[in-house]
Parts: C-alpha cells; structure tokens; sequence
C-alpha cells in the first residue's frame, strides 16, 4: 500500500477516536459542531482508498486534511482538542 493511503487510513483512525471522545457524556454544541467538522472531513477517506483514486483527487484530501486540521488548531493541536473535550472547553 501507498504511503499516501496509509497516511489516510492513519488520519481516519485519529479522527474517529476523537469523534469517539468528543461524543462521550451529553457533548456541548461546541463539541457537536467540532464532531461534525471532523465527520465532514473524513467521511471520504473510504471511498477514495476503495476506489483507488487519492491521488487523482488529491484536491479533495488536501481539502479534507486543511478541515480537520483547522479544528485541531482552534485547541492548539490533536492533544489540545482532547484536553479540552475532558474539560468541557471547547471552542
């Protein structure tokens, strides 16, 4: 396998643990809009390996990646995104 799709495959992993925290508990609108943010970003991730076309629509993945990675960044990084899903603060 492609290094590409199996940083692909990486990415959806991390995404869907962190889809996984942010909804444990009753999740704050915050956390529902982040969780639906990282949803959006990944939800092509399959398709794309399945169908063998990352690279063709390698727009798309950039597009995806920049998504979730601006809902990372509101929290700093992945482990600031945890931190504040733990504590309720997220933006």
């Amino acid at each position: 396998m492609p290094e590409r799709e199996k940083e692909l495959l990486r990415f959806l992993e991390d995404v869907l643990i962190d889809i996984r925290l942010l909804a444990r508990g009753k999740p704050s609108q915050k956390a529902m809009h982040a969780i639906l943010e990282l949803a959006d970003a990944a939800h092509n991730v399959p398709r794309l390996l399945a169908d063998g076309t990352v690279d063709e629509l390698s727009w798309l993945v950039d597009s995806d990646l920049k998504l979730a990675a601006a809902v990372y960044a509101r929290h700093g990084d992945r482990k600031g995104l945890h931190d504040a899903a733990r504590t309720g603060a997220i933006r």
